[in-house]
């Protein structure tokens, strides 16, 4: 599935963070709870304020002004998970759906023609949720309601508004990966990735693909 090798590229780029050395499979611990959670949080509550999505005519498309940063939020998420997996060595290999975890059905495809506004204190409440329940198991339970989580804000993009989250997840991991020199990424001294000469972000690319995406959309 799509989800699964989502879920896995970030395993790339931890892996470059910690200078091309895997991470071994260990227990989630308090701390990576806590601070995932924190994370979580803080996404939902700097779009608590956010406006509801107007669609405002630009050159013949379509475009929410406000979708963007929901999309950057939902993508730091679905981020933020699949870099603690990783830095446990929670990395999906082998991994099957397991009972709790939903094959995605027609209604949750991103093909369907709508436009709505995620709803992320619904996302970030069921995310959270997953979270918590990682404290206290084992790792393979820990790694289920992880990719549970990591689903969850993919599906409800899609159920909300039609539009697949992959896409734009993968515009911001090939950013990410374009930090890596020869297999690593160069740290400052604080821990920050040092960004080679030239790099560019993923903010372009992002906006492109988003007026791609809404143009689609008005011709369906």
């Amino acid at each position: 599935m799509e989800h699964i090798k989502a879920f896995r590229k970030v395993a790339e780029f931890s892996k470059a963070i910690n200078q091309g050395t895997p991470f071994p499979k260990d227990y989630i611990q308090q701390g990576d709870v806590e601070f995932l959670i924190g994370q979580v949080v803080s996404e939902a509550i700097e779009l608590a304020d956010s406006k509801s999505i107007q669609l405002l005519p630009n050159e013949g498309v379509l475009y929410a002004f406000d979708l963007l940063k929901h999309i950057d939020a939902g993508i730091d998420m679905m981020y933020y998970i699949a870099d603690t997996a990783a830095r446990n060595g929670l990395g999906l290999e082998g991994y099957e759906l397991r009972p709790g975890i939903r094959n995605f059905h027609p209604e949750c495809s991103p093909t369907i023609n709508c436009l709505g506004r995620p709803d992320m204190k619904h996302i970030s409440k069921r995310v959270v949720s997953e979270i918590v329940a990682c404290i206290g198991k084992d790792a393979d339970m820990q790694e289920h309601h992880l990719y549970t989580a990591f689903t969850f804000i993919y599906e409800q993009f899609a159920l909300k508004t039609g539009i697949n989250l992959l896409d734009f997840f993968d515009v911001v991991h090939a950013a990410n990966m374009r930090k890596v020199v020869d297999g690593v990424c160069v740290l400052r001294g604080d821990g920050k990735i040092m960004k080679p000469e030239g790099w560019v972000g993923p903010d372009e690319d992002m906006k492109k693909l988003l007026d791609g995406t809404l143009r689609q959309k008005r011709t369906v």
